[in-house]
């Protein structure tokens, strides 16, 4: 999804950079076994970084990583992890499309075939779900990508609320868990390989590995996480997809937040708006101009 950046200043990264660089050679040999192609060579559109990324290293199946990011009280925290090649592999495997019921991503969003039993049998075991050729009736199961992720967003939750400590509050598990996705570099993934396309979405893990993503990509990261931080998640949690400047956009809503910003209000419950992809803290959220608002509702495991 193509997003506009506010509030923000950012710079654009051009020609050759040795840590995305290595970042791409790891994310290939952590997806050895992978049984979906995914090309992660192909340029992101619009990167941006805001001064932190993730530094990788491998060694044989094992790659160890080191993110250093802004936390809630001034300070630099650094969240650190292991990921294995076949786990790695096993969990970016459970989402893709095969052609034969999306179209390519040149021809977006529309449907290959009209068989509703094949589509129904087919669509929803590889990370999409099908009810009706209906508007906003099928599409990314956004649902299925934050459970195959949830080991790694429960180690970052875990993180987040020991570095809290005697802070841990409602409030500030939001706030951390905002400036971890937001400082994470910007790029609209293309994975698209061989028979299989992705729909500019990277899930959690890829995220995180290879050190960029995009709005859509960002607030499931974001979700991802603050399931395991926050009290009652289906409730206090949404997804959003809006427009913003007539570009479409993803963003992430949560109730409970008595913050300036933008507000919706679902099923009775109003939800503070927040921009995920870039560093906008939780109380300069005000001059968001969010349009066309359609809720997705999560289902968080």
């Amino acid at each position: 999804m193509a997003v506009i950046f506010v509030n923000s200043s950012f710079s654009l990264i051009k020609g050759s950079n040795a840590t995305f660089d290595k970042n791409l050679l790891i994310i290939e040999k952590l997806t050895t076994y992978s049984t979906k192609p995914k090309n992660y060579r192909n340029t992101p559109k619009g990167y941006a970084t805001f001064g932190c990324m993730v530094q990788g290293s491998m060694n044989n199946e094992l790659a160890t990583f080191e993110y250093k990011f802004p936390f809630i009280d001034n300070r630099n925290v650094t969240f650190k992890s292991e990921i294995h090649a076949k786990n790695m592999s096993s969990t970016v495997s459970g989402f893709g499309a095969h052609n034969s019921y999306f179209a390519t991503v040149n021809d977006y969003g529309r449907l290959q075939s009209t068989d509703h039993s094949f589509l129904l049998q087919n669509m929803n075991k590889d990370g999409f779900f099908y009810r009706s050729t209906n508007s906003y009736d099928y599409g990314v199961n956004y649902n299925e990508i934050i459970a195959q992720s949830k080991d790694l967003t429960l180690e970052i939750a875990r993180f987040i609320k020991n570095e809290l400590s005697g802070n841990y509050t409602y409030e500030n598990c939001v706030a951390a868990a905002l400036n971890f996705v937001q400082y994470i570099p910007y790029g609209q993934p293309e994975f698209d390989a061989g028979e299989y396309t992705y729909f500019g979405v990277s899930i959690p893990h890829e995220s995180f590995v290879i050190s960029y993503c995009d709005c859509d990509s960002k607030s499931v990261l974001l979700c991802g996480i603050l399931q395991h931080l926050l009290e009652f998640p289906q409730n206090n949690l949404i997804m959003v997809y809006c427009t913003m400047e007539k570009e479409h956009h993803m963003i992430v809503g949560v109730h409970g937040l008595n913050y300036p910003g933008q507000r919706h209000v679902h099923n009775g419950r109003e939800y503070l708006l927040l921009e995920t992809t870039v560093p906008i803290s939780l109380h300069e959220q005000r001059n968001n101009k969010f349009e066309n608002i359609h809720v997705y509702n999560l289902e968080m495991v």
